[in-house]
């Protein structure tokens, strides 16, 4: 690697976090949706495959735990593919295309919230993050919110959520940085209540 590819890797990801601030109002609404649903004692359930699911650990771990206010009250946040052992025995029984729904069908609620991250947005037709898409499918089933933050060309759990936001970029690595920042950003505004 040479330092010009390091420089325009930096120079890549600057220009697509810099293109979030068009975001601004949908990471306020999402912001608000998680509080009310704080206030309301509902909980905010997070998923995704990968990288993408690494980062929902991240974000729910944020909310429960604290993210820099060592006294805001803890945010009921679950990720829900923090269980190794259920999704080894889904996967091997079933399969894991429908692990997140049978998740979801046994812990959610009306009105508790699922984000989702991905870097595609899932699609049936190519059999890419089925279980995205079907998990989606299965919130709004519930009457649950669902929050997508996607990248690519967006796939199909677009078509399921109420708030999304789709990061212009086919890079995986510059979406996940992206989710990231917006992740943090919504700390953020928790920080404040």
């Amino acid at each position: 690697m040479s330092s010009k590819k390091v420089e325009n890797y930096i120079i890549e990801t600057s220009k697509i976090v810099n293109s979030l601030k068009i975001h601004s109002n949908d990471i306020l609404e999402i912001s608000k949706l998680i509080h009310n649903a704080h206030k309301k004692n509902n909980t905010v359930f997070v998923c995704g495959n990968g990288g993408s699911d690494s980062e929902a650990e991240h974000f729910a771990t944020e909310l429960l735990c604290t993210y820099q206010n060592k006294k805001r009250k803890p945010i009921s946040a679950i990720s829900l593919n923090s269980s190794a052992s259920s999704i080894s025995a889904w996967s091997n029984d079933f399969e894991y295309s429908s692990f997140l729904r049978r998740s979801i069908q046994a812990h959610c609620k009306k009105n508790d919230i699922l984000l989702i991250l991905t870097t595609s947005g899932g699609s049936k037709k190519s059999n890419q993050s089925v279980n995205i898409v079907n998990a989606a499918k299965e919130a709004r089933k519930k009457k649950m919110k669902v929050v997508v933050l996607t990248g690519k060309d967006g796939g199909e759990v677009l078509k399921y959520s109420n708030v999304s936001i789709h990061i212009k970029s086919k890079k995986t690595s510059h979406i996940q940085e992206s989710q990231l920042i917006i992740l943090h950003l919504i700390c953020e505004f928790l920080e404040d209540l």
